[in-house]
C-alpha cells in the first residue's frame, strides 16, 4: 500500500426517481504529492486540485451553416483532475496533511482545539 494515496469514498447516482435516488459507493484514492490546491466550500464540502494535467484526443462535430454536422475532426483537449471531497472526507484529508503554524492571534482562540465538522475537541501534540 502506497502510503501518499488517500482514500475516500464517491457517491455515484446509478437509477431511481427524484424523490428516491439510488447511489452506489465507491472507494477511491489520489496522490497526496499531487496536490496543487484545494479550497474549502460554504457547506464544507472540499475541492481538490491535482497536478495531473493531461491531453486527450477528442472528436468534435463540424457543422454547417444550418447546423448539420458535415464532419469530424479530432482535436486535443487539457485535462486536469478535480475532486469533490466531503465534508467528513475534507475534514479527514485535512488532518492527514495539514502543517500546524498557528498564528499568535489563534493561540487565544477559544475554537483553536475543536473540530470544525462536529465541535468535538480535537487531540493536542504535546511536547
Amino acid at each position: 500500500m502506497d502510503r501518499n494515496q488517500f482514500y475516500y469514498t464517491t457517491k455515484v447516482l446509478v437509477n431511481g426517481t427524484e424523490a428516491a435516488p439510488k447511489f452506489e459507493e465507491y472507494e477511491e484514492s489520489f496522490n497526496v504529492l499531487q496536490i496543487t490546491r484545494t479550497r474549502k466550500l460554504p457547506d464544507g464540502r472540499v475541492i481538490v486540485l491535482l497536478n495531473d494535467v493531461h491531453q486527450r484526443l477528442e472528436e468534435v462535430p463540424i457543422l454547417n451553416k444550418s447546423g448539420k454536422m458535415t464532419a469530424v475532426r479530432k482535436e486535443n483537449v487539457t485535462y486536469q483532475s478535480e475532486i469533490l471531497l466531503s465534508k467528513e472526507d475534507g475534514y479527514a484529508l485535512w488532518l492527514a496533511t495539514h502543517i500546524f503554524t498557528p498564528d499568535v492571534s489563534d493561540l487565544f482562540s477559544p475554537t483553536i482545539n475543536l473540530n470544525p465538522v462536529n465541535g468535538d475537541e480535537l487531540p493536542t501534540n504535546k511536547l
